[in-house]
């Protein structure tokens, strides 16, 4: 998983969730979430501030067409700010996965029977395959497909009294949290 794909795809999940709005948008990634993304170790403080500038000049080389994003880092947190152009060209340019939006359109049956049943379905019609499993410590279930270019992420979807909820983790964070 590249990290610019992580936030247009969360960029995405949040205008479908909530809608767009006319604004600056702020991500923050713990320091470890990111070295993940960049597959390098990094210890010292001065790394960690080159390692700022790389991850500076690699999203702004990777979205340099569509709008500005500034990266800062304090206390083993990276801020991702993304500008208000770039928010704008992904909701208008960029579209969000048809899984996606069947998933956050499943969660509304408030059944997660209806969530296995889009998980099996997708896996079907991919030529693919999924897997749930119980959510350690959770009472929900954690499914995900096989095949990445299906979907990349494993959603952690809990029934309670009010419906369905959920998480959504880059494979490797799932693992390091739960596994």
């Amino acid at each position: 998983m590249r990290l610019d794909k992580h936030i247009i795809d969360t960029i995405k999940e949040w205008h479908l969730k909530i809608g767009y709005q006319e604004e600056s948008i702020r991500l923050y990634y713990p320091l470890d979430s990111v070295k993940d993304f960049f597959d390098i170790d990094i210890n010292e403080k001065e790394d960690a501030e080159q390692f700022c500038r790389i991850v500076q000049n690699y999203l702004s080389e990777k979205m340099s067409e569509m709008g500005e994003v500034k990266v800062s880092l304090e206390k083993h947190r990276f801020c991702i700010e993304i500008s208000k152009e770039l928010n704008q060209y992904i909701a208008n340019f960029i579209e969000a996965s048809d899984f996606l939006r069947d998933f956050l359109e499943t969660l509304l049956t408030g059944e997660i029977e209806a969530v296995r049943t889009l998980f099996q379905s997708y896996a079907e019609k991919n030529h693919g395959d999924y897997t749930e499993n119980p959510h350690h410590g959770e009472g929900g279930i954690a499914f995900s497909f096989l095949e990445e270019e299906i979907d990349p992420y494993v959603y952690c979807v809990e029934q309670d009294a009010f419906g369905l909820t959920y998480h959504r983790f880059v494979k490797t964070e799932y693992e390091k949290l739960f596994l």
